[in-house]
Parts: C-alpha cells; structure tokens; sequence
C-alpha cells in the first residue's frame, strides 16, 4: 500500500510540474541607445512574459555568437558577458573588432546557431518598424514586443515609461456628428487604447511612442464588445508630444450593424480569472460533437 502511496505522489507530482512549467525565456534587443559622439550602445536581455527575468546574475559565454549592422557582421567566438540582473550591454569598446551602426537608420540584430535570434530595424531603411532616435532618446522593447522611442534612456536598468504620447480629437458618426459620452477601444495593429468621450464628442488617450496604423475601432456598450470599422488613421507617436487625429466611424452605432463580440459564447474558458501568478490556469473548451 506504501508503494502505491509513493507511486501516486510521483505522479501527481509529475503531473503538476507538467502542467506548470517554467515559461520560456528568450534573449532579446531590449534598448539601442547614441550618446552626443554618437557611440553606440546596445542592451541585450533575458525575456521571460515580457519582463526581465532578474535571475539571471553571472558571466555568460555564448557558442557562435553572431553580431551584424547592414554594413558589418562579427563572430564574437566564445565572448563572455557579464549579466546583470538579466541584462547585458555590448559596445564598441567591448568588442575586438569594428561594427559600425548607422544611427540615422539600420538593420542590427544577433544569431546564435542552433539557437534563437533577433534584430532591431529603425530609421531611414526599407521595413523600418520605428524611426531613428533623436537626441536623448533610445529606442527600447515594451513588453518584450513593441520597439518604441523611450525620452529616458536606461543602458544596463529596467526600461522608463517615458514611451507614452497623447492622441487626441474628436469621433464621428457615420453622419458626421459627434459621438459623446461613449466608451471605446482604439484597436492599433498590436494593441488597445480605452478611452470616453466628452460631451462634446472629444477624446484623449495615451498611446505608445511608435508608427500606428488604426483602420476599426471598439465600441463598448453596457454588455459586450462591438467592432466597427473607421477610416485609416496613421501616425508616429513621438514620447511626451501631442498628436491631434479625428475619427470618423463608417458603421452604424444601432446594434443591427455592429459585429458583436461576447465572451460568454467564446468557446475557450478560463478559470480563475484573473489569475495570480502562483495560481493553476484551467481551461475549459467547449467544441461541437460530431455524430
């Protein structure tokens, strides 16, 4: 009966440790930064949920360490780096041989074989996903996704949140009217922005420092969520400035012309929620049977 016992415990043991494992961590470009010489410096860090993952404390060698610009590529063979709370920070001057990075725009990024890789591109280059940096500024990753223009640059520390800017203006009915007192999401291509109307129809709502491209927003009635599509608006956030952008909606608001969203028919259920980051995650999936 003892052996069973035991044999259970492993298990279940076995069991849990499955179904929670440690999330996967990921090395990535987390900040580029030009000071007044225009010497470059470059923060690599340890990515795990879209945070730094501070365990990692010590000196690393990486096997076949590949650092390339447009114009230059380096093998750092067995290079080793100091890490600091998950962070590391390469420069010019740590490197034996030259990589010049344009700062007015380039493509910068590092593989590793058989490993991951990743590459920042900015500036004044084909498939630049943000612009180059202004003086004082850096360009650094928010939520281990978004590459955005930071007013507070932070080499070898926690990124700012001196990456927000204000988008303003007033939403339009497909009449042309304004629309007051009324909540919304504005859906960018990666993200959401909540806000509510004045009386007036006028809205303000921070957004992150990075080109956005907005082409249908969120209307959020009492129950559910209603999409509705608007001209496309773009623009590049700069942080701390003021961007002035009118929408015009070009649905009904009547919910006879609104696509709905409603989480309680939504097939996939999580349980709790929200959850807590020592909480289990269950999930229910309720799918059709086929007979």
């Amino acid at each position: 009966m003892k052996k069973i016992i035991i044999l259970l415990s492993i298990f279940f043991l076995g069991t849990i440790i499955y179904a929670n494992p440690k999330p996967p961590v990921d090395l990535l470009i987390t900040e580029l930064y030009f000071d007044e010489n225009d010497k470059w410096y470059l923060e690599l860090s340890f990515i795990s949920m879209g945070d730094v993952d501070e365990e990692y404390n010590s000196f690393y060698t990486f096997p076949n360490f590949y650092l390339h610009s447009l114009t230059d590529t380096i093998y750092l063979f067995q290079k080793e780096f100091d890490v600091d709370n998950g962070v590391m920070v390469i420069t010019q001057d740590s490197l034996n041989e030259h990589l010049h990075i344009n700062k007015t725009g380039d493509r910068i990024g590092f593989f590793m074989e058989y490993n991951s890789s990743n590459e920042l591109k900015f500036g004044n280059i084909d498939g630049a996903i943000i612009g180059s940096p202004e003086i004082n500024q850096s360009i650094s990753l928010y939520k281990g996704i978004y590459f955005v223009k930071d007013n507070s640059p932070s080499i070898g520390s926690p990124n700012s949140n001196q990456i927000w800017g204000t988008l303003q203006g007033c939403v339009y009915d497909m009449d042309t009217l304004p629309i007051p007192n009324r909540k919304f999401w504005l859906r960018g291509e990666e993200y959401n922005y909540e806000f509510t109307t004045n009386e007036n129809g006028e809205y303000a709502v921070q957004t992150l420092s990075k080109p956005h491209q907005i082409c249908f927003i969120y209307y959020v009635p009492t129950y559910g969520l209603n999409i509705l599509t608007t001209d496309s608006i773009a623009f590049s956030m700069e942080p701390n400035s003021f961007i002035t952008r009118d929408i015009f909606i070009l649905d009904s608001l009547s919910p006879d012309h609104i696509s709905h969203y409603n989480s309680e028919k939504d097939p996939v259920k999580l349980y709790p929620n929200p959850i807590a980051r020592n909480e289990n995650l269950l999930y229910e999936i309720d799918l059709p049977i086929l007979t």
